[in-house]
């Protein structure tokens, strides 16, 4: 090669991996002039996409060559993707349980409990707030009462209602006090005695649910 000769274009391309940080590194030399990007590009949408928020990028420019280093926190890309899970999980809708049970407490331990398992919970302390309930929610799937109810309709009658005006809604019934025989229930209905074990009040749940 003569003295007046170009020497070839150097690239070098280096990744860095520590604890918490992944860095990558590219240069070059002797290569063309290089102008300023107008950040615009494919490439530069990549760099944007995947590190605003939790990372750094930055370009250098000189006559006679570039050097790009571009870095990210591993622990923060992984924050950021747990949050996008949790965030489309929250999108699913979940199905929904009305829970009807006249004592506080129990109400409240329901209400909790088929949350805890993935369900939304409508909570209602009899059956008239329960009907209003029905009358104005289109996406009760579950129905969830108590057979010893005040105020003249018990668990039983409420829920031959509820077959009847809304076929589509699973039942389920308990009680402490009160063994219903099956055929004294509504077609297509579970009993569970007080005190309910939650696990298979949940599996009834989701069996209805499917």
């Amino acid at each position: 090669m003569s003295d007046g000769a170009l020497s070839q274009p150097r690239r070098n391309i280096e990744w860095k991996l520590t604890w918490d940080d992944l860095v990558h590194r590219g240069s070059g030399s002797n290569s063309p002039a290089v102008t300023e990007s107008t950040r615009t590009g494919f490439g530069w949408s990549l760099i944007s996409e995947g590190l605003i928020g939790t990372g750094q990028a930055a370009l250098r420019y000189n006559p006679t060559g570039y050097e790009a280093v571009s870095g990210a926190s591993i622990s923060r890309l992984r924050e950021r993707d747990e949050e996008a899970s949790v965030a489309s999980r929250d999108e699913i809708k979940r199905p929904v349980v009305l829970v009807v049970e006249d004592e506080t407490l129990l109400r409240l331990n329901a209400v909790d409990m088929v949350e805890a398992a993935g369900f939304e919970g409508v909570e209602a302390a009899n059956a008239t707030q329960a009907v209003a309930i029905l009358e104005s929610r289109l996406d009760i799937c579950i129905l969830f009462t108590d057979i010893d109810m005040p105020g003249g309709l018990d668990g039983v009658r409420f829920s031959a209602l509820v077959r009847d005006r809304w076929p589509p809604i699973h039942i389920i019934l308990t009680s402490g006090h009160l063994r219903p025989k099956q055929e004294d229930l509504p077609a297509n209905s579970l009993f569970f005695p007080k005190p309910i074990r939650d696990k298979e009040v949940v599996e009834a749940m989701w069996k209805f649910a499917a």
